[in-house]
């Protein structure tokens, strides 16, 4: 299972990429890339917090 949500995963990329007519040259431009570098940052924080407290309990319970 965890190879075929691998492989599903590595597809994906390919599927997110910019809409047509997108201006860089916009005055909110710069905002709204900015949002959206954050709420990548935030949700790989998680992640990492995630993984790190699923870590701790697993070794707490060895």
């Amino acid at each position: 299972m965890k190879y075929i949500m691998l492989l599903i995963a590595s597809l994906l990329p390919s599927l997110a990429v910019a809409h047509e007519g997108h201006d860089h040259g916009h005055w909110s431009s710069g905002l709204i890339h900015l949002i959206t570098l954050a709420a990548v940052v935030a949700v790989v924080a998680v992640a990492v917090f995630l993984i790190k407290r699923n870590k701790a309990k697993t070794c707490e319970q060895s």
